[in-house]
């Protein structure tokens, strides 16, 4: 019996009984490894529901790096339904829902079922395009994407996609939107849903941004240090500023985005439409405390920061389902969890929390949560979920979250999408239980989308 998929871009593929990875197009670009060091290099696992299909426990997609034109994958985000990949070279891949050109291609391309690389829009950089014939530089089925949507013949679309000038060092995603900052550390570029000025393109009624585009930064930003968002549609920035005087200071935040609850930590409940500066009041100008993490759940936010080791977490926003870690059910400024010292890594879904909290003597540290969805009430309070473990990785999807230890891959929360990799459609509130990966040793990254997970 034969399956047409149902995202096949015009392209008619039809399968027949193909194991689950290879729906998602792995199979054409399956060739014969040449070492065992390229096949382990890409080693690519995903679990939970994606697209129109359902992977109950971790299942690889990609057997080698000629998928990703012979790169070694060195990090990878994801929103609710898309992934981005970001190769050694500097170059990101796309695949997964693209109505709002989360994927940075025309939105008429709802789903892209493989990896494809993205093109930057970078004509405003005045960068020279390669003397070759267009169908040279895309692929055919790349080219006939653009094709659909848009004339690639003319000189000035030439002019709008990037040559290999262009390149990338880290990458973040939130809810329909992805970010990626230049290896140089100068620009942020990004595409997709704006619906609430989360792309900081300032005033605009653009709804969505199909192409990767360079966003508008203040004068003032001269270094972009990392890039912070989740299941929201607001983000964070930490860069490096230089004032009128020329001094320069770090762990300075910028912000843009949906801030209906204030969870942008500005005191106001308007979006941020261009980005700006998000003002810090509990850091008092004391230059040894260094600004860790961001987290951002839809509503709310978690911010860790630290001084000679001992990290705080503070957080700002709604807190309706005991979000905020307190019994404030709103905040619109940061406030600190009093209960948690010593925090050293920090993660939040929707409307829950993680964290992990250091002890005085060896690696071993208690993981504690607060909110919903990962207990059966809200959890006003950290509780502590688990003691003495060694935590390497920690993530979060919209209603669960991961812990990879030194013992193995575990999961908790909602998991009726199968995304707690545990085999069964079944929750597992308040306790952490094991995700069946076949292997967690070598685990370099987890991210965590809607309902689905992604191990590199």
């Amino acid at each position: 019996m034969k399956r047409m998929l149902s995202h096949s871009f015009g392209l008619k593929k039809t399968i027949t009984n193909l194991p689950k990875a290879k729906r998602y197009g792995v199979n054409n670009f399956h060739t014969n490894p040449t070492t065992r060091d390229e096949i382990e290099s890409n080693e690519i696992y995903l679990w939970g529901s994606f697209g129109t299909d359902s992977f109950p426990i971790p299942e690889r997609l990609f057997s080698n790096p000629s998928i990703f034109n012979n790169q070694k994958v060195i990090d990878v985000a994801c929103g609710s339904e898309h992934i981005i990949f970001l190769t050694e070279e500097g170059y990101l891949y796309s695949m997964g829902v693209n109505k709002s050109g989360q994927c940075g291609y025309p939105a008429s391309k709802d789903f892209l079922e493989k990896p494809y690389i993205i093109q930057s829009f970078a004509e405003e950089l005045d960068y020279e395009w390669l003397n070759i014939p267009i169908q040279q530089t895309f692929n055919s089925e790349m080219f006939e994407i653009f094709k659909e949507a848009e004339s690639i013949e003319n000189s000035s679309a030439k002019k709008a996609f990037m040559t290999d000038k262009i390149r990338f060092g880290k990458v973040c995603c939130s809810r329909d939107t992805t970010f990626a900052i230049t290896k140089d550390k100068k620009h942020i570029f990004a595409c997709g849903l704006n619906d609430c000025s989360q792309l900081g393109m300032g005033y605009t009624t653009s709804p969505f941004q199909t192409k990767l585009f360079k966003l508008p930064l203040p004068s003032e930003i001269i270094e972009i240090d990392d890039i912070y968002s989740g299941c929201s549609k607001h983000a964070f920035i930490k860069v490096k500023v230089k004032d009128q005087e020329g001094n320069i200071k770090d762990n300075v935040i910028y912000g843009s985005g949906d801030n209906q609850f204030s969870q942008l930590g500005l005191g106001h409940f308007f979006h941020l439409n261009e980005v700006a500066r998000v003002p810090l009041s509990f850091l008092n100008d004391n230059h040894s405390r260094s600004i860790d993490n961001i987290s951002c759940g839809i509503t709310h936010s978690i911010l860790l920061t630290s001084e000679h080791g001992n990290g705080e977490v503070y957080s700002v926003g709604r807190g309706m389902e005991g979000q905020l870690g307190n019994s404030t059910k709103f905040s619109n400024e940061w406030r600190k969890i009093e209960s948690l010292s010593n925090v050293q890594q920090i993660t939040c879904g929707v409307n829950h929390n993680v964290v992990t909290k250091g002890k005085e003597n060896g690696d071993a540290v208690d993981v504690y949560g607060w909110g919903s969805t990962i207990f059966y009430n809200p959890q006003f309070e950290p509780k502590l979920l688990l003691k003495d473990v060694k935590i390497k990785y920690l993530a979060s999807g919209f209603n669960h979250s991961l812990l990879l230890t030194d013992d193995g891959l575990l999961s908790i929360g909602v998991g009726s999408s199968y995304q707690l990799g545990s085999k069964n459609r079944s929750n597992s509130e308040e306790e952490f239980i094991k995700v069946s990966h076949p292997n967690p040793k070598e685990i370099r990254k987890i991210v965590s989308g809607y309902a689905f997970n992604i191990s590199i």
